[in-house]
């Protein structure tokens, strides 16, 4: 019984909770991955690389404000950028 406690304490503080603004970040890093993973699979590597380039600037532009950062989204913009989300899928 030590060891489970002893593990859980090692393994998981370094997952954060689950709020809304780590869950929108989570979402916003899984969208570049999926759009950088569908331009590796599709495209040529120019395009791939061109990809990650503006991924990468984008999260460099924005690593400043990432501890201000504390999205509100309304329950309309919500739902749809929920139903763009689900289309791009």
């Amino acid at each position: 019984m030590e060891l489970s406690k002893m593990f859980q304490a090692k393994y998981f503080q370094a997952v954060p909770r689950a709020t809304s603004r780590n869950l929108w970040l989570l979402l916003a890093g899984a969208l570049a991955t999926q759009n950088i993973a569908v331009f590796h699979s599709s495209q040529n590597a120019n395009t791939a690389v061109l990809a990650i380039l503006v991924w990468g600037g984008a999260l460099v532009c924005l690593e400043d404000r990432l501890e201000q950062l504390h999205l509100r989204p309304s329950r309309t913009a919500r739902w749809l950028g929920s139903a763009l989300g689900v289309c791009r899928l």
